[in-house]
């Protein structure tokens, strides 16, 4: 990392690294833009979900059946695969809330507006 504006007692819009690669030149990557969507906008989170366990899935509000639940996460967002999952956008300001499915492991993922990554999921 060449330097960040992180500071824990700040805004949150002054949250930024900026990386140094190297000599590495990647010929497919995700632009960067500073674009805000517009509450109902679509917002798409990518990223490698990790493993979902029955006390985190017990914490994320009134399911009728765990279990079911579960099975659901799985099929929708399969541990270690990458995976997109999409919704819309509920709020925007300092910090841009939607509504879309996520699990653990999916912390520092892009979130993609337009075809441009315009931040990470916060949790």
């Amino acid at each position: 990392m060449i330097t960040n504006l992180y500071d824990v007692k700040g805004p949150c819009k002054n949250d930024i690294a900026l990386l140094h690669s190297g000599s590495y030149s990647a010929p497919r990557f995700v632009e960067l833009s500073a674009v805000v969507p517009l509450p109902g906008d679509s917002v798409d989170v990518i990223g490698y979900p990790g493993e979902v366990s029955r006390l985190w899935m017990s914490t994320q509000g009134k399911l009728n059946d765990i279990n079911s639940s579960l099975a659901t996460v799985e099929t929708l967002l399969p541990n270690m695969t990458l995976s997109i999952s999409r919704g819309g956008v509920e709020s925007t300001g300092d910090i841009i809330s939607y509504n879309l499915s996520t699990v653990p492991g999916m912390s520092g993922s892009c979130v993609i507006y337009q075809g441009k990554a315009i931040g990470m999921p916060a949790w």
